[in-house]
């Protein structure tokens, strides 16, 4: 059985969806502090440490710790 075949057929509207919803957050005033070694996009909040809340009703299927 192959379980990803529904998210196959939908991979381009869910990508087109995505790119419409990003926010970007510019630091132009420099008021919130990166580290150096840290990537510069990352999930803020509640979502930064809940990888399975994440996936929603899909997570029967889904591997939370998938990079």
């Amino acid at each position: 059985m192959d379980t990803n075949a529904e998210s196959r057929l939908h991979r381009k509207e869910a990508r087109e969806v995505a790119r419409e919803s990003l926010v970007l957050l510019k630091n132009r005033l420099e008021n919130v502090t990166a580290e150096k070694n840290r990537p510069p996009l990352r999930w803020l909040g509640h979502w930064r440490t809940v990888n399975r809340d994440v996936m929603g009703s899909w997570s029967a299927a889904g591997v939370a710790d998938h990079p």
